[in-house]
């Protein structure tokens, strides 16, 4: 991987290059530039694969060279160097085709090497999905811990082993995905989709950065889960007010810095550890019913109804579809609207089925509205 330097500040320039010997892992420091102008111009001469670029410079900022790069299909990856008071910039900068962003106050060597070769790892995947290897172990980890034959004692080894931060205590799980999220990634290019979760990595790792007895993973394509502890808080009620404070970190971050809205699903709190597997499920569960409460973006597995059998909701709507077809036959439209209320009604109030699954039943209702006369339909 070829790299170029570009911030206004010498010493920011000689810091990234020094902090790190960059050809033992396969990285190249091609060149620096200290304006927006010489930047432009060396990039198209070096032809760098990825370009550190500060947003703030003389003669041509940071977000005016993007556009640049953009407009004449220069191929590259950009990382943006921003500053806290930055947000606005950052924001517009991953509208424009920004890949990641780093905050030169917490900018280190570590950080800086992880989110390269985090990059240089995800953008030779051929899947959708970004799982940078110790994603993946920790997703096998948590899921092993969620196993309810384990001792309290093993949960703990298992932790330690791992640098699991996760503390004695009161603790929740929240899960969240990420809104429309196919017309999200029809904002990249084909190539570039796996960029989207390394983003979303990279940018809950710095809204934790200071968290303790916070991890972060995520869990499938479009589902991510935060698990939080806290071992010297013994009032359910700050836990959750602890809670309410994470989803609003990660709500204003994902809104400012990838443009995109998110829907959280949250466990109850429990004290012992031996519940984990419980409150994995809460997450899930409440999150997944989130088709059901479209204008929500928190739902609490507290707030659930006591669900009806799955099974059973499926052998009722059937009824109820069995009942429109017969109203249909007989030419009793408007007892056959009723039936359709009752039907949607049922389904709502229940919240036991699936999304696919309330969608292929309605389907059905639709198929013989447009199989009757036009009475019906209107």
């Amino acid at each position: 991987m070829r790299i170029l330097i570009v911030d206004d500040e010498a010493l920011v320039r000689i810091g990234i290059r020094s902090c790190v010997d960059w050809e033992e892992y396969g990285i190249e420091v091609v060149g620096e530039a200290e304006d927006g102008v010489t930047a432009l111009d060396q990039i198209e001469k070096l032809t760098p694969d990825v370009v550190l670029l500060d947003i703030k410079m003389p003669r041509m900022d940071g977000l005016e060279v993007l556009k640049e790069i953009k407009n004449k299909g220069i191929q590259c990856h950009v990382i943006m160097l921003s500053s806290f008071d930055d947000f606005d910039y950052v924001r517009e900068a991953m509208k424009n085709g920004a890949i990641d962003y780093l905050h030169k106050s917490r900018m280190n060597a570590e950080g800086i090497l992880s989110v390269l070769l985090n990059l240089s790892q995800s953008l030779e995947q051929k899947t959708t999905g970004i799982h940078v290897q110790e994603t993946t172990d920790k997703v096998d980890i948590i899921h092993h811990l969620q196993n309810p034959n384990l001792t309290k004692k093993q949960f703990e080894e298992i932790c330690i082993q791992n640098h699991l931060k996760f503390e004695k205590g009161y603790f929740s799980i929240l899960s969240f995905c990420v809104k429309k999220y196919k017309q999200v990634l029809e904002r990249y290019e084909r190539s570039q989709k796996n960029v989207f979760h390394h983003s979303v990595f990279h940018l809950l790792s710095n809204v934790f950065s200071g968290e303790k007895g916070v991890e972060f993973f995520q869990e499938k394509e479009n589902r991510y889960i935060i698990i939080f502890s806290n071992g010297q808080e013994i009032s359910q009620i700050k836990i959750l007010s602890k809670a309410h404070e994470i989803i609003a970190l990660v709500e204003d971050a994902m809104k400012k810095f990838l443009n995109v809205e998110i829907v959280f699903g949250v466990s109850d709190i429990f004290l012992s550890y031996s519940d984990f597997s419980n409150a994995f499920d809460q997450a899930i569960k409440a999150l997944e019913t989130k088709f059901y409460h479209p204008n929500k973006t928190v739902i609490f597995f507290r707030d659930f109804k006591i669900q009806i059998p799955r099974e059973k909701v499926l052998k009722d709507a059937k009824k109820y579809i069995s009942a429109i077809k017969e109203r249909a036959k007989n030419y009793n439209y408007d007892a056959m609207k009723e039936e359709t209320k009752s039907l949607i009604q049922y389904i709502q109030n229940t919240e036991s089925l699936e999304e696919e699954e309330v969608k292929k039943l309605l389907e059905g209702v639709l198929f013989l509205v447009d199989e009757s006369p036009l009475y019906l339909k209107k």
